[in-house]
């Protein structure tokens, strides 16, 4: 199950609170809002699945779905895959969003 589109006001601090680096799949903090968090270091960590999750504004959101949203404006309306299969290669050549399903 996909978790909801996070509200304008979320995507809008994302906007404010990261950059992503589109050719190495880096998304890196821009402001610091805690006292671990350090502007320019690395946002995220490795989730159990293979995915880089990163912790915002009290909730858990998918690095590679963050990448897509500051990469085309726009949060994914779909699964967004990695099309190498490599879950921590966030680079925006190496994904793709999955076709809607029609059921």
């Amino acid at each position: 199950m996909r978790r909801p589109t996070p509200a304008v006001d979320i995507r809008q601090a994302m906007q404010e609170s990261f950059t992503y680096e589109s050719t190495t799949g880096k998304l890196r903090w821009k402001t610091r809002n805690s006292g671990s968090i350090r502007v320019g270091y690395v946002a995220g960590r490795q989730h159990m699945n293979g995915h880089l999750e990163v912790g915002f504004n009290k909730r858990t959101y998918m690095a590679h779905h963050i990448a897509w949203f500051l990469h085309y404006g726009e949060w994914p309306d779909a699964l967004v895959l990695h099309a190498n299969g490599d879950k921590g290669d966030n680079r925006i050549e190496n994904l793709v969003q999955a076709e809607r399903s029609r059921a």
